[in-house]
């Protein structure tokens, strides 16, 4: 909790220097404004006093009657400081003695009158270099063409130090009170960011020790909240990977445990015939014709087996020679319906074609030998599960951005635990595990598509046969313009 009090006692720091400054400055600015407030009361009762007097009902009455005309005039005055009325050469010849003794006869410095501007008041010092807040009135003479002399109203700033008192008082037992109340929020503050800070470390730890699945609670705006999101889409992305991991050891298991079999399986075979044929133990004529043909036929398999890997390694590399031409859709798909046909009834199934006509408009920007490839291995696929007297139905669509291509069967269909992993390589689900084959046809067909900047897709149920399809995007054709590509319509 180091952290918590460490911030309590940065708040608390900062409230202590503005405290600080407020015992020094807010005092000085009371007094201001108390000057303020004070002065303009002063300058009336100056200017009030200066109307009392009434020289101008005496014309020709000399300065020096000032104290006998201040003395019955003004015997009754009350204001709320100290009256001096001061002739033009600066003797004082008349004061109230309310606040100070008799100061008849006193001289008043010249700089306290002069060194007040409008508006008329200020602080200056006085008597005995006492600060006062000060006011003055000039007496002008019956005529108006010159002064008799000065009122000056003034006030001592001491009676004023109570107030600077109260006001320090006030502003230190503020400044105690700020300063509590800042260390309490500062460790509250403090502590709830350690305790989420907290939180992420040890987050960060179980994800350290394997826990993949330690996600933190999301609160608020603030930056920890944008930390504990990024940890826990950080974490997604680590257990997102981390799974892929495992699946791909898994399946590079299963690879090799699925292509030793495969590769096992001929060789034994060819093996067996050959020293049966190398041991005598078959006789010349038909009986070593039909070894030699079975020899041949595993031969082959192995064969198509290494191609079919060194292909899909090839694709999976970005190693695969694709010899891309511009062509129409409709008359390729016819013709490759044709050949197809031959092939699905040699298994004894029913073939149809429905090929859309408007394809005759539709140019593809592909490799017409990998395209062939695709669409044989989907139409055998198709063939092998529909059976002798299945029914597998090619079918193909003008969508919109390009072409749907699709390839069913009536057979058996496929396990919805399947779904997800029929283009996977190797994998055969648990109907086609027991047909020979080695599961790479539908990985291959996928691996193709993509290279040609399509999408492939499967719908099926048990019992319902299964529909696989893939998408290309068109180009234009030519003496066209160009037509954007979009993706299949499903």
């Amino acid at each position: 909790m180091r952290l918590a009090w460490r911030m309590a006692a940065i708040y608390a720091s900062i409230l202590v220097v503005v405290a600080l400054l407020l015992l020094v400055g807010a005092p000085a600015v009371a007094e201001r404004a108390m000057v303020d407030a004070l002065g303009p009361v002063l300058l009336r009762q100056a200017r009030s006093v200066v109307a009392l007097l009434d020289v101008q009902a005496f014309p020709g009455w000399p300065a020096t009657y000032l104290a006998d005309l201040a003395a019955v005039r003004l015997s009754r005055l009350y204001v709320d400081g100290e009256v001096l009325v001061v002739d033009p050469a600066g003797e004082i010849r008349w004061n109230s003695a309310t606040l100070v003794g008799d100061l008849r006869g006193w001289q008043l410095a010249p700089e306290v009158i002069r060194g007040i501007r409008a508006p008329g008041y200020g602080v200056r010092e006085v008597l005995a270099n006492e600060p006062a807040v000060v006011a003055v009135a000039p007496i002008p003479t019956p005529g108006g063409h010159g002064t008799l002399g000065t009122v000056v109203v003034f006030r001592p700033l001491r009676e004023l130090a109570g107030v600077r008192r109260q006001i320090g008082t006030w502003v230190a037992l503020g400044a105690g009170v700020a300063v509590a109340v800042a260390l309490a929020a500062g460790w509250a503050a403090g502590y709830r960011m350690v305790r989420r800070l907290a939180a992420i470390q040890e987050a960060a730890a179980a994800l350290a020790a394997g826990n993949l699945s330690r996600r933190l609670e999301v609160s608020g705006r603030d930056e920890i909240a944008g930390l504990a999101a990024g940890f826990n889409h950080m974490a997604e992305r680590i257990e997102a990977l981390v799974e892929e991991l495992r699946r791909s050891q898994t399946l590079r298991r299963s690879m090799l445990a699925t292509i030793s079999h495969e590769l096992r399986t001929p060789v034994t075979v060819i093996r067996g015939l050959g020293e049966a044929l190398r041991d005598g133990l078959v006789e010349a004529g038909p009986g070593a014709a039909r070894h030699a043909g079975q020899i041949v036929a595993e031969a082959e398999r192995l064969g198509r087996l290494i191609d079919d890997l060194f292909q899909l390694a090839q694709i999976e590399t970005g190693q695969l020679d694709l010899r891309f031409g511009r062509f129409a859709a409709g008359p390729w798909l016819e013709e490759r319906a044709t050949a197809l046909e031959t092939l699905v009834r040699e298994r004894g199934a029913h073939w149809a074609a429905r090929i859309d006509p408007s394809l005759g408009g539709v140019w593809l920007e592909a490799d017409p030998h990998r395209l062939a490839q695709v669409l044989g291995n989907l139409v055998d696929n198709a063939a092998r599960h529909a059976g002798p007297g299945g029914h597998v139905t090619l079918t193909a669509a003008a969508v919109a951005g390009g072409v749907r291509v699709e390839v069913a069967d009536d057979g058996p269909g496929i396990d919805p635990a399947d779904l997800p992993r029929v283009f996977e390589p190797f994998y055969r689900g648990r109907e086609a595990a027991r047909s020979r084959g080695a599961g790479l046809g539908l990985s291959i067909v996928r691996a193709l598509v993509e290279a040609h900047g399509g999408r492939v897709g499967v719908a099926s149920a048990p019992g319902r046969g299964a529909r696989f399809w893939f998408f290309l995007p068109r180009t234009a054709g030519p003496g066209t313009a160009g037509v954007a590509a979009a993706g299949p319509a499903e």
